[in-house]
């Protein structure tokens, strides 16, 4: 189960990355338009908006498992090894209970697009629901990601190595 959970925070990594490399190719093609033919697109800035909420939701998973999410490192770095190891799960399992919270009411308001049918009111008629689907997938995914990273840390609470003696 957990390759399959491996394999799919990957897929979803790719897709994030995939997306960011269209939005740069369709902004640069609107800039072209705009600037040499004086033939801006009407679509570009739309497509960009939605593939920026997918890619961030997307890789915002790889990005826990990776470490690579924003956090304040000046306090574990001065800490013992020991009350690290304690702060680290204690955190990991704060943001996993915000990122419960934040699937829970992304779902409901999701749903609730879905439900009514509402559609944005720009250059396509989007769906409303459909760009906001990735948010409680995103959250989700991470709170996953930050149980499996406090799991990590309690696996690594041994007895604290032993320091050497220097005499």
């Amino acid at each position: 189960m957990l390759r399959a959970w491996n394999g799919f925070v990957l897929v979803l990594a790719w897709v994030a990355a995939l997306l960011i490399g269209a939005m740069a190719l369709h902004i640069g093609y609107d800039v072209a338009a705009r600037y040499f033919f004086n033939a801006p697109t009407s679509w570009s800035n739309d497509l960009s908006e939605y593939s920026l909420l997918w890619a961030t939701f997307f890789a915002g998973p790889w990005l826990v498992r990776n470490g690579g999410h924003v956090r304040i490192d000046i306090l574990v770095e001065r800490l013992p090894s020991r009350a690290s190891r304690v702060l680290a799960v204690a955190i990991a399992l704060m943001a996993t209970v915000i990122c419960l919270i934040g699937a829970w009411e992304t779902a409901v308001e999701t749903w609730d697009y879905w439900r009514r049918g509402t559609a944005f009111a720009k250059v396509w008629a989007v769906p409303q629901w459909l760009p906001y689907v990735a948010m409680p997938i995103g959250f989700a995914a991470m709170a996953v990601e930050f149980t499996l990273s406090a799991g990590r840390s309690l696996r690594n609470f041994g007895p604290p190595a032993p320091r050497s003696r220097s005499g």
